[in-house]
């Protein structure tokens, strides 16, 4: 804003003076400059922030997808016989069916 400010002055005097036109012209460009350096570095900080929050949420997301799985793992493994026994029946159960619809074919 002050940069701005100083701007509008030197536009203001430099009617008056024919050599002003040229500060003013120049005072003005680099103000605009500045303004989009400035909001160039506010979308790239936002830019990155984001990035940021998306690698951090990622991260998040692996870990609790790893630490599912040893907790899955730990429940299956915890009764391993009891979980290969019922899987067992399923599966005979299953083929029992099997069998029974091929036959009725």
């Amino acid at each position: 804003m002050l940069l701005l400010g100083v701007a509008r002055c030197i536009a203001r005097h430099s009617w008056e003076h024919p050599e002003g036109m040229a500060t003013a012209f120049s005072a003005g460009m680099y103000v605009q400059e500045r303004l989009t350096a400035a909001q160039q570095a506010t979308a790239n900080e936002t830019a990155e922030r984001v990035k940021a929050d998306a690698q951090e949420a990622a991260k998040r997301a692996q870990l609790e997808a790893r630490t599912e799985r040893r907790f899955v793992d730990m429940l299956v493994h915890s009764d391993y016989e009891g979980w290969r026994t019922h899987l067992g029946e399923r599966l005979t159960a299953s083929g029992k069916e099997r069998l029974t619809e091929s036959e009725d074919k």
